[in-house]
């Protein structure tokens, strides 16, 4: 019998491709932006007019004045996705490694901006959030050597005198 994580990626791929065959933002269908809530946590609406709120997998950035306490660069790390992201649209892809959904039900994707670079590993790269280390996602190896190197670099919220993400 399968586990609990095995049965949660089984539903995850059966919800994707139904979605895909609804039309409902497959990895190569933009969906738009509706909202930043925080650097890593986005609303879009998909194809089919649907609200969706997105998680940035790999990502962790300093969370902002609303869901908990304000962490130091959360406004300047959501201030820099919001300029990254512009008005959209965006792509969401799905990471076959990683669970489709996060514990709080928002699905968790890589987000490919309208000039086609990866929005989380630019954050990261920048040095406005730091890579996810608790879960596995196909994309951990990459996000933690440019966060190593943004450290490094003391780029972003790693520059003297900021405590990092």
């Amino acid at each position: 019998m399968a586990d609990s994580r095995s049965m949660g990626r089984i539903l995850g791929c059966l919800v994707a491709l139904a979605l895909a065959g609804c039309g409902m933002a497959g990895a190569d269908d933009p969906v738009r932006l509706v909202r930043v809530f925080d650097a890593d946590t986005l609303l879009v609406q998909l194809t089919g007019g649907a609200h969706e709120r997105v998680r940035l997998l790999g990502v962790d950035a300093p969370e902002v004045k609303g869901y908990r306490d304000a962490e130091p660069g959360g406004e300047e790390a959501k201030a820099r996705a919001r300029e990254l992201l512009g008005s959209g649209p965006v792509r969401l892809e799905a990471d076959a490694t990683a669970d489709d959904r996060d514990g709080y039900g928002r699905l968790l994707r890589y987000v490919r901006l309208p000039d086609g670079r990866d929005l989380g590993r630019t954050l990261i790269e920048e040095g406005y959030a730091r890579a996810y280390r608790r879960f596995a996602y196909s994309r951990k190896k990459e996000y933690l050597s440019h966060e190593s190197q943004a450290r490094e670099e003391r780029r972003g919220l790693w520059a003297e005198g900021k405590q990092g993400p």
